[in-house]
């Protein structure tokens, strides 16, 4: 279950004769908690974000599949319009094409970078991911040898 801003600012500790600085301790959970709140409000953005893009790429979808309709509609209309005129229905047809080809590109590329922005944010995402959980790895070490210094110095005879 991952940890929550909540979670941080609730921690309580206990407390023993030759225990932590609490004042130091509430410090420094301060300090994480105000750098966790600007990570977890981030990644809420980040999964907003790519909803919001996956929403338009669906909607790109939908408008790829109403032009191709588009276009059998198009081509449907110039065989009608053949039976009257040949001349003009070809003529018809290769403006209908062609048009419907440029939108369709224009409707490919835009959806080939929608899909590069949410691959590059799904990129972002586990590259902060792998950063906060290198940072937080870090400060379980120096805190496991801080401690364990403290240790060695309440284990000596005095």
């Amino acid at each position: 279950m991952p940890v929550t801003p909540l979670d941080i600012e609730n921690k309580e500790f206990t407390k023993s004769i030759r225990g932590y600085n609490v004042d130091e301790v509430d410090s420094y959970l301060q300090k994480i908690l105000q750098e966790y709140e600007k990570i977890y409000q981030e990644n809420q953005k980040l999964k907003n974000q790519t909803s919001m893009l996956e929403e338009k790429l669906e909607a790109y979808k939908k408008l790829e599949d109403n032009i191709k309709e588009t276009l059998i509609i198009a081509q449907k209309t110039a065989e009608e319009v053949k039976h009257n005129s040949q001349k003009e229905a070809e003529l018809i047809k290769k403006e209908a094409e062609t048009k419907a080809r440029e939108i369709l590109q224009a409707a490919e590329e835009e959806v080939r970078k929608k899909q590069e922005e949410i691959i590059k944010l799904q990129q972002d995402f586990k590259k902060y991911k792998s950063e906060i959980k290198h940072l937080l790895q870090s400060q379980l070490e120096l805190i496991e040898i801080q401690s364990g210094g403290e240790n060695k110095a309440a284990s000596k005879p005095a």
